[in-house]
């Protein structure tokens, strides 16, 4: 996070986010009936396609492909239709290489920015991906932006090797430039908002991302990325605050029957809880859990209490895990990411130790958007740090 920004312009920042939190709480009946009935039609128009062969529309779910939806051609066509809430999110479309063989050498999918309009792909299937897309401008900017990011790439790559820094400060300064002058020809197209999302490149500060997102237009700020990333920039500003004697924003984990609970209607049941993120595929997380059984049992639940909540991990198999590795406390599933999204985890396990009023006492992780802070609560150290907490005579 950039550490100084002009007091008028972080007043401006604050404005704009109490107006986004606000347009983001407004549900999609209070929408007028003409963008209800908006839907996306894409067609497909392949020169030489065989008939069955399958297409598959897929978007990235938390780093894997999701399909959306699958269709099958017919006379050369394929039809995907459907109706979005956010537009503008990069989509696939693959092409079932088992049904139609393409060239080893060649992708099966091309991409194109979603939105609720008509969208055509043309071309022969000998020469998939290599179609013409139309309909779709942002689509067309992508092209345009990758082309010129890879060159910033390769020329801010020979500058590092030369360590010649006046020229890498040269050209990310031109680069900064052409992404001003993509957004200001392309306000109301969703592609510019996506050079929030992908195309920083780790040279824009929090203030020129700001600067970028309020030339947008109002409709293409309430696309897809430019969501994801006001979403991003909210959830920063909340970890800055996770620090010894702040308090915990609360947060639900949806249990085993598929509901959902607040963090701290737990939490205020005993005097401290100690809460323990772990995923089913961490096998360092679940070799803690003997130490903290024995930790569990020797403290009464008024004093202390253990909620475990499994992130980063898929529901089936963190509903294996908890019945094949039983604890005696409750587990929980943070089903929507929002808590991976907070605490920034890159490694796991981390431990959150907190008061009955959510008061956060100390933190440990090897490595997380949030520093570690307070006493040591891993292993052994969790006993000592208790010790001091809870009298022995009212455990």
């Amino acid at each position: 996070m950039m550490s100084i920004i002009k007091n008028n312009t972080w007043c401006k920042f604050n404005s704009v986010i109490k107006r986004t939190k606000a347009l983001m709480m407004i549900t999609i009946s209070c929408l007028p009936a003409q963008v209800l009935g908006q839907s996306y039609r894409v067609t497909g128009d392949i020169k030489g396609l065989k008939d069955h062969t399958k297409f598959f529309l897929i978007r990235s779910k938390n780093g894997n492909a999701d399909t959306v939806k699958t269709v099958i051609s017919n006379k050369g066509r394929f039809i995907f239709q459907g109706k979005l809430n956010d537009e503008g999110e990069l989509y696939f479309i693959k092409l079932d290489t088992s049904s139609f063989a393409i060239a080893s050498n060649k992708d099966s999918w091309i991409r194109l920015f979603l939105e609720n309009k008509i969208i055509e792909i043309k071309g022969d299937a000998n020469s998939w991906p290599d179609v013409k897309v139309e309909g779709s401008e942002s689509t067309m900017l992508l092209e345009v932006l990758e082309k010129k990011v890879k060159l910033f790439d390769e020329q801010l790559k020979a500058a590092n090797n030369l360590k010649d820094s006046i020229g890498r400060t040269a050209i990310i300064e031109l680069y900064k430039k052409f992404l001003d002058s993509i957004v200001d020809k392309n306000q109301d197209l969703n592609a510019s908002a996506s050079i929030l999302f992908f195309f920083k490149r780790g040279q824009l500060s929090e203030e020129e991302q700001f600067g970028i997102y309020e030339r947008l237009s109002k409709n293409v700020r309430n696309s897809f990325y430019a969501k994801k990333w006001m979403e991003e920039i909210l959830t920063s500003k909340k970890r800055d605050k996770l620090k010894k004697g702040a308090m915990l924003p609360d947060f639900r984990f949806k249990v085993e029957n598929g509901e959902t609970e607040s963090i701290m209607s737990v939490i205020k049941q005993s005097k401290f809880t100690l809460i323990d993120f772990w995923a089913s595929w961490c096998a360092p997380c679940i070799s803690e859990w003997p130490n903290l059984e024995n930790i569990y049992a020797s403290h009464n639940r008024e004093n202390f209490n253990i909620i475990g909540i499994s992130v980063m991990d898929e529901e089936v198999r963190w509903k294996q895990a908890i019945v094949k590795n039983k604890t005696a406390w409750r587990q929980g599933h943070d089903w929507d990411d929002s808590v991976a999204k907070l605490f920034n985890f890159n490694s796991l396990p981390a431990y959150l130790l907190v008061d009955q009023n959510g008061r956060l006492i100390a933190y440990e992780s090897t490595l997380s958007g949030v520093a570690s802070f307070g006493e040591r609560i891993r292993g052994e150290n969790l006993i000592h740090t208790l010790n001091k907490l809870i009298p022995l005579k009212n455990k």
